[in-house]
């Protein structure tokens, strides 16, 4: 395993970002690379010298690798999008549970809903047939990578209801809005201050995550979505997103009082630094006025 001292981050738009040292999943493991429908090969990460990105044929997608998508209803929410089931996320992966009669193993590309009942679950397959479940094997969480909002990660207790179905899928040209976050800061006095922003102080591009809870339920949202944040209390804050949506979240560093604060750069002006605590309101632009250099 080889030695990384850092990385040089090619994004879309332009801009580079420079990344040092860490211990995250992505850096030190293979890379599998699929040359076909056929055919898929993995690359030792110590062999690799570069990695170009590109958008794939629009006929090329093997069938193993499509996602789980469709919609989980909970009492909180609908929540539509990529789906990881108990971390299986592809369509051919398997299904298992068990019934009065045992054990079954399904493939999720038959199931067309999954119920929750007073007793179990309720699996209806695409094919008519019904199975009532007593358990779902190791089901603890399940994951909604919801396009144009962001992610959510719902622990199992709170499932009422998947429906798998089919949604779009997200192409190589919807990655490419990658821009430093910009808005303007609303003080506690009434002051306003426009300009760049580190938000947190360490999270300055807008596909970087603001995490936070509800009800049990985890939210990572791309700042690319965020109309605005207007902190609550020490606990939470209130999330306005660009689709009209509104929610609170807490329990986290990035909405509650232990956020640091906000670094504003304005456009020729010295940077300036306002104190989580002293934050009414934080409005987003869509677009950066900077261009990359």
């Amino acid at each position: 395993m080889s030695d990384i001292n850092q990385i040089n981050l090619h994004i879309q738009s332009g801009y580079q970002i420079l990344l040092k040292k860490g211990s995250f999943k992505d850096i030190n493991t293979p890379i599998s690379l699929q040359i076909s429908a056929q055919e898929e090969i993995e690359i030792p990460w110590e062999k690799i010298a570069k990695i170009e990105f590109d958008a794939s044929p629009d006929s090329f997608c093997p069938p193993h690798t499509l996602p789980i998508t469709g919609i989980v209803q909970t009492k909180q929410g609908i929540y539509k999008g990529f789906i990881s089931w108990n971390k299986k996320k592809t369509i051919t992966d398997t299904f298992k549970a068990k019934t009065a009669r045992g054990e079954i193993y399904i493939s999720f590309s038959q199931i067309k809903r999954i119920l929750k009942a007073p007793n179990g679950y309720r699996l209806i397959l695409k094919n008519g047939e019904v199975k009532d479940l007593k358990t779902i094997e190791n089901l603890r969480e399940i994951t909604v990578n919801m396009p144009n909002i962001g992610i959510v990660t719902i622990p199992a207790s709170k499932l009422e209801s998947l429906n798998i179905e089919e949604i779009p899928l997200p192409s190589y040209a919807d990655f490419s809005d990658q821009t430093p976050l910009y808005g303007e800061i609303l003080t506690r006095k009434g002051e306003k201050i426009k300009g760049r922003l580190a938000y947190d102080l360490d999270e300055a591009m807008n596909f970087e995550l603001l995490e936070g809870e509800n009800d049990n339920i985890e939210y990572s949202i791309p700042f690319k979505y965020l109309q605005s944040i207007e902190p609550k209390n020490y606990k939470y804050s209130y999330i306005t997103l660009t689709n009209g949506a509104a929610l609170s979240l807490g329990d986290s560093v990035d909405v509650g009082a232990e956020n640091s604060g906000i670094l504003i750069f304005p456009e020729d002006s010295i940077p300036v630094y306002v104190p989580w605590k002293e934050i009414r309101l934080i409005t987003f632009e869509n677009q950066a006025r900077s261009t990359p250099e």
